[in-house]
Order: C-alpha cells, then sequence, then structure tokens
C-alpha cells in the first residue's frame, strides 16, 4: 500500500534495520541532535500539504565507530564548518525527495526523490529517482545498472512491508466497519485512527512518523475507491486468516518491473542472445 511504503521510507529507523545502510544514520535524531519539523499547509493555495524533517547529518545510533571509517570528509563537522542537514521532504500525496544539504545555502549536491502512487488498495506504482550535479564530462552509468541496484535495494524490505501491511489494512477494515455501524463512516472528515490504535512510536527520529501517521489518519479516508475495498476486506480477523503472499510472488521483480521496463527488457533481451551465441561458438568445431 502506498501509505505504507511511504511511511517506511521516511523512517531512518527502518532504512538501519532493513538495508543495514549506515547512511540513513544521517537522517535519525537523538537527544543531542533532535528532529525539527516543518509544515506546510499554504501549499497550493491551502488545498496541499507538506512536511519536512531536518537533523545534523551525523551519526547518531552507530557512534564514533562509523565516523572515522565511512563518513565523507565533506560531512563531518569542524569548529568552523557545522554539519549539513539531513532533510527529508513528503509532499502529499506522492512525492518524497531527501538529501544533505548546507545549513546555510539549503543546497546540495544530491537528492533521492520517490513517487509513490496508490494503484489500488494495498497496490503501487514505486518511481525513484537520483539527483546530483556532476561534470558533463562524466558518463551516466546506463539505466538498466540502476535498475539492477534499485531493485536489490528493494527486495531487502519488500516481504517485510507485506506482513506489515496484511496488519495496518487489516485494522483499518476493522475500524471501517466499526464506524459503519454507528454511523460515522459517511463522514469523509472523520478521522479513522488506524495508526494511533496500531504503532508504537519511541524512538527520537519519529517526531516525523508520529506527524505522518496523524495526516494519514485523518485523510485516508477521502482517497478515491477506497473506502468500498477496504470494508470488502471484511474486518480484522477475516483479513488475518488470510496468508501473505509468498516470496516468490512478493519478490517477483520481473513481472513487477523486468516486463514492462524497456531498459531492463532490452538488456535481459541483449544478455540472452549474448548467452546463446556463445554457447554456439563453444560447441562450434574450429
Amino acid at each position: 500500500d502506498w501509505t505504507i511504503l511511504i511511511e517506511n521510507i521516511m523512517d531512518p529507523d527502518h532504512g538501519l534495520f532493513a538495508h543495514q545502510t549506515p547512511a540513513f544514520d544521517f537522517y535519525s535524531a537523538s537527544k543531542e541532535a533532535p528532529q525539527v519539523i516543518v509544515e506546510d499547509v499554504l501549499l497550493n493555495d491551502g488545498k496541499g500539504w507538506a512536511i519536512t524533517s531536518k537533523v545534523d547529518a551525523v551519526y547518531k545510533l552507530l557512534g564514533e565507530r562509523n565516523t572515522s571509517k565511512k563518513q565523507n570528509k565533506t560531512d563531518s563537522p569542524t569548529p568552523q564548518q557545522p554539519p549539513k542537514a539531513a532533510t527529508t521532504t513528503y509532499v502529499a500525496p506522492c512525492l518524497i525527495w531527501m538529501g544533505r544539504r548546507n545549513v546555510d545555502t539549503d543546497k546540495s549536491s544530491f537528492l533521492t526523490a520517490f513517487w509513490v502512487s496508490p494503484t489500488g488498495t494495498g497496490k503501487s506504482r514505486f518511481l525513484a529517482a537520483g539527483i546530483a550535479k556532476l561534470p558533463k564530462s562524466m558518463p551516466l552509468p546506463p539505466r538498466w545498472f540502476s535498475h539492477i541496484n534499485i531493485n536489490n535495494f528493494l527486495d531487502q524490505d519488500t516481504q517485510l512491508l507485506a506482513t506489515q501491511q496484511r496488519h495496518v489494512l487489516a485494522t483499518e477494515s476493522q475500524l471501517l466497519l466499526e464506524q459503519n455501524t454507528t454511523g460515522e463512516s459517511d463522514s469523509l472528515l472523520e478521522s479513522l485512527p488506524v495508526r494511533k490504535k496500531l504503532y508504537v512510536y519511541r524512538t527520537p527520529s519519529e517526531l516525523l512518523g508520529v506527524r505522518l501517521g496523524t495526516f494519514f489518519d485523518a485523510t485516508v479516508k477521502r482517497v478515491p475507491n477506497r473506502l468500498q475495498a477496504i470494508r470488502d476486506l471484511g474486518g480484522y480477523d477475516r483479513v488475518m486468516r488470510q496468508d501473505v503472499p509468498p516470496r516468490e510472488v512478493v519478490l517477483d521483480r520481473h513481472k513487477q518491473h523486468t516486463s514492462v521496463c524497456p531498459d531492463s527488457a532490452d538488456f535481459l533481451r541483449n544478455t540472452q542472445l549474448v548467452y546463446q551465441v556463445s554457447k554456439g561458438m563453444a560447441l562450434a568445431p574450429w
């Protein structure tokens, strides 16, 4: 579901846990380096909503043992140079961008952007891009190479999110059915407190998650065509009796990506052609 993807992308604790990538610790928070949350409620003449998290881009959970080994020298704070600001922005309903920014100029040499769009209840279209300021002379890697990397990255946590999704959608369905019996479900302005009921926020990094969860609980009922699909799930017990899709389905990157991506499909076809030609040449009587 697109809500689950967005919440996990914006959760630095998830990055450390699921991907074991030290750079996510730049975006986490601590008592010494708290998150600063800024909301924009005036976007699109007051009809939009955006939220930004800023925190010092230094290691917190991983501590000093990573600072000397892995931290980029340009990010290492000095008495004359404060640390960069690890910044994450969500613009409702689908756009996220994140990067480390100079605290004086608010500029960054590299940003990662995601577009996560709902294509149904429990289904999403996930697009990602890296935006960098590079010399014109620097050759860019082929797109299929980037696609291999992003799919490997997604393989690390997609099954984890599939197990989370069952609980989230089951709770949403149950709460909606309960509201239906009291006549409250007719109001699209009535909150559906899925995350308030289901999640337990504990770490300093979750100030952003708390506010994001509150936003989704307050607005998810307004998503087109969602209410009936959630009702049809039949409540918590019925959803939980269903098995989580097997890994072969959840991680089927050929169906989800290669078959609908011309760059990756062309690369696969070319490698298969090279394989067949090489096999033929190996069998040829020279």
